[in-house]
């Protein structure tokens, strides 16, 4: 008797807990939400890109590149709407998503709705650095599909119409840390001879004409934002500099070696890293952009893929591979729920 009172319980809870999640409200709509004219900003792609925001939706990588998903702000709504893994570079526009898909037979650059329907493939080159914005997207090949499973390595620089359709070679030197501003695409060029990702910086239009040397500083991370450009500078130890989008007023702003840095309104965030020892910091900082008021916003180590959304900070701690967030005023430091 005992045993069939404690059976029928568990089918009663069982009962409830199906029930409670037929019921469960459906996300309400948000028509007069603003759409974004860009699919993220320039600093959260030199940063990989793993957080996008358009209205009131956050859009997000998971952990180690796997699924897409998107939540409210205040965390309401949560939900998975695209399984798959080496995921990176989201842009969010209007009622599409852009991605990266680096894994998979139908792998390349990719689009799916917002509610996660209608996957397509734009392209199967290997894509980074993708920048979307006014009906186009463009990005660093890092490898060029050619047919049959087979890929051409390049880092050149191709835009595609966001249908996929006229696809086209901008620059087939190699080029780094692309980022598309007015018309502009400023980057690093490797076609001085210099090995590694830390090439001069340079711009050119977005048709690929008129490209311009701004600085021979050996540069990686540049970030550009209004008028200015920033970037750690190899040739002085990864400091941290600054100059015009014209090339003009080179200035060092932060006297520290810099190891992931992002840019929002009049505040640098940034982790350092000892000159000494190699070793990571404890700290992760914001600092005015004209180098006053440096201020320790977390003790967390090795802090890097600082992405921003508005007064948060989303970023990447090593040793637990866990993505975390703080205030841009360092309260409320939590993880950031990313599975």
């Amino acid at each position: 008797m005992k045993k069939y009172k404690y059976i029928t319980c568990i089918a009663l809870i069982l009962i409830i807990l199906i029930i409670k999640i037929g019921c469960s409200p459906s996300p309400p709509e948000f028509p007069d939400e603003p759409v974004n004219e860009r699919g993220n900003t320039t600093g959260n792609i030199t940063n990989g890109g793993h957080v996008a925001i358009q209205g009131g939706w956050i859009y997000y990588i998971g952990k180690m590149g796997k699924n897409i998903y998107k939540v409210r702000e205040d965390g309401a709504y949560k939900k998975r709407i695209h399984k798959a893994y080496g995921l990176s570079n989201i842009n969010v526009v209007g009622d599409w998503i852009y991605y990266d898909d680096g894994f998979g037979e139908d792998c390349g650059l990719i689009k799916i709705r917002t509610d996660g329907s209608e996957r397509t493939v734009l392209c199967k080159d290997q894509c980074v650095d993708i920048n979307v914005i006014d009906g186009w997207i463009y990005y660093r090949s890092r490898g060029t599909y050619v047919g049959e499973g087979e890929y051409k390595y390049d880092d050149s620089t191709y835009k595609i119409r966001t249908d996929g359709t006229e696809k086209t070679l901008l620059n087939s030197n190699e080029n780094y840390f692309l980022n598309v501003v007015d018309n502009w695409i400023y980057c690093t060029s490797l076609e001085n001879s210099i090995t590694g990702s830390d090439g001069f910086l340079y711009k050119f239009q977005t048709d690929g004409s008129d490209k311009t040397l701004l600085t021979e500083d050996r540069c990686i991370d540049p970030i550009v934002d209004g008028d200015w450009i920033y970037y750690e500078n190899v040739n002085d130890n990864y400091r941290l500099y600054k100059i015009r989008t014209d090339g003009s007023e080179r200035t060092k702003v932060i006297d520290e070696k810099v190891y992931a840095f992002n840019v929002s309104g009049d505040w640098i965030y940034y982790s350092d890293k000892s000159d000494a020892s190699n070793d990571y910091k404890s700290n992760l900082y914001k600092i005015r952009t004209d180098g006053t008021e440096k201020t320790v916003l977390s003790n967390d180590k090795d802090c890097s893929y600082i992405n921003i959304l508005g007064d948060w900070i989303y970023y990447k701690i090593s040793y637990d591979s866990k993505f975390h967030k703080i205030r841009t005023d360092g309260t409320e430091r939590q993880e950031a729920n990313i599975p």
